[in-house]
């Protein structure tokens, strides 16, 4: 699909309302705005955009100009990124779109995105693997495709409504077993194409970009500053570190792949040259020697568990997860309850295999699953046959 970068137009023609917006990739942006519209249970929790597309009858992804279900798609201008911003205030001010002064609301005044916004900025947001158990970006790598896809990042920080246009650069931390001291890598960055209040928070969506390759920082000059008088402020969120010294080396745009140079590497080449140089824990390794994802570690009988790191990729590459499983000659899967809505699919690939999953409780403290837990366990097991529940695993369940 070929990248076009510029500004975009979504008209609702029952009643003429319409969204003017930008992305270095409208195409998948469109894909982004119309994500999954037919499993929406709670329309009122969406933006007002994504509310009318539900609400006029269009469920479906759209990744191409046309007219869909009364809305119609269209790119009004192409111009570089570092235009976007510029370019879609003009046609803001020239068109007056309504559903950009419904973005934000209550403040019905006010026109998205604020022309306020900053004029030197370095926006670091980080990314703890060791609390949230994955690494970003996971299914570009699985996927093995440069072509640059949406991102989205919250925040509650009100900074984020000066950020359109703006670069948020991603730090990774990683402290692996058999490590006094947490090791932490510039990975890309993410622009900041659109701007949405959900509940009390604010959504950052862009496009994101990876470095040439990942780059540790914690040798590098003026990182032991950082460290101290910026990074501490990580656990707050969201935040600008254009007035410590170590921004200069986070914002060099040599450090970073666009469009023109995404052959440098494929990225499980990518990610693989990461492994072999950085990563010596074995929980932390995502691609194995045959450049395949590492999703099942495998015992002499045949039995298999599920990585945590990529258990959702049973969701959303359920053939490919599938595929690598039946291709093992094993007889048994089993993984925690990894808190994932649909696991239907992937199941109905493996209807020979007998399936074990360990109950992880929601709530901690009494020991309960939650309702909507415990609907999912009785759909699962009523449906397929191969499928038990456990509390906990014993020795039996490895035989």
């Amino acid at each position: 699909m070929k990248q076009i970068c510029g500004i975009y137009k979504i008209t609702n023609l029952i009643d003429e309302k319409f969204y003017i917006g930008q992305s270095i990739h409208i195409f998948n942006r469109w894909k982004q705005h119309t994500q999954s519209l037919y499993k929406i249970i709670s329309p009122e929790l969406e933006s007002p955009l994504r509310r009318a597309f539900i609400e006029k009858g269009l469920l479906e992804q759209i990744s191409q100009e046309g007219v869909y279900n009364n809305f119609k798609f269209e790119i009004i201008e192409e111009c570089s990124k570092d235009k976007l911003t510029e370019r879609e205030y003009s046609w803001i001010d020239k068109l007056n779109p309504a559903y950009n002064r419904m973005m934000c609301p209550p403040n019905v005044d006010r026109m998205w995105p604020q022309k306020e916004s900053l004029s030197e900025s370095c926006y670091i947001q980080y990314h703890d693997c060791n609390a949230r158990n994955y690494y970003p970006f996971w299914s570009t790598f699985i996927e093995n495709k440069w072509n640059p896809e949406s991102s989205a990042v919250y925040t509650k920080k009100r900074d984020a409504l000066r950020m359109k246009g703006a670069k948020l650069y991603l730090i990774l931390g990683l402290k692996q077993k058999g490590q006094k001291k947490k090791n932490f890598f510039l990975w890309g960055y993410t622009q900041i194409e659109e701007i949405e209040c959900v509940n009390d928070e604010y959504l950052l969506i862009g496009t994101e970009f990876h470095t040439k390759e990942p780059i540790k920082i914690n040798d590098i000059d003026g990182f032991n500053y950082f460290f101290r008088h910026t990074m501490g402020s990580f656990a707050y969120g969201l935040q600008n570190a254009v007035n410590d010294p170590f921004h200069k080396v986070i914002k060099n745009e040599k450090n970073y792949m666009d469009e023109n140079n995404l052959n440098l590497a494929t990225p499980i080449n990518w990610f693989y040259n990461f492994q072999s140089k950085f990563i010596t824990d074995d929980n932390w390794i995502l691609i194995d020697n045959n450049l395949k994802p590492n999703l099942y570690t495998y015992t002499d009988e045949k039995i298999a568990f599920v990585n945590n790191l990529l258990l959702n990729m049973l969701v959303f590459y359920p053939q490919k997860a599938a595929g690598l499983l039946l291709n093992s000659n094993c007889f048994k899967l089993i993984f925690l309850w990894p808190y994932i809505d649909d696991l239907s699919e992937f199941l109905s690939l493996i209807p020979e295999i007998k399936v074990l999953i360990i109950k992880i409780y929601a709530d901690t403290k009494n020991d309960e699953l939650t309702k909507e837990q415990t609907a999912m366990f009785d759909s699962l097991v009523s449906k397929y046959p191969n499928v038990s529940l456990a509390d906990d695993l014993n020795d039996e369940d490895l035989m």
